[in-house]
């Protein structure tokens, strides 16, 4: 079991506010799973700036359309993965 923790806004009892740490025992798994999740996002976001720079290209070569249509299809199994809560990996190749 791995540990969470944040904090969570109290009310004192002078009625002043204050934090308290909270830690949840969470399963590996669980973290693991939010953890891949925050890495398919990023790539997400990392692919929005990449098909830009793609876009921008007035006549790509032969090589360049290969190698986007190679990125497309990762990031088309990443946005699968997304909708459907599959987060047992980040990579996409699971």
């Amino acid at each position: 079991m791995g540990q969470r923790q944040w904090y969570k806004v109290i009310r004192n009892p002078d009625g002043s506010r204050g934090t308290e740490l909270v830690v949840e025992d969470v399963p590996d798994e669980v973290l693991a799973a939010e953890a891949n999740q925050a890495a398919v996002l990023d790539r997400a976001r990392r692919a929005l700036v990449a098909n830009a720079a793609y876009l921008a290209v007035a006549a790509p070569t032969n090589a360049q359309v290969v190698a986007q249509v190679r990125r497309l299809t990762q990031q088309s199994n990443a946005l699968i993965r997304l909708a459907v809560a599959d987060f047992t990996s980040a990579d996409g190749t699971e």
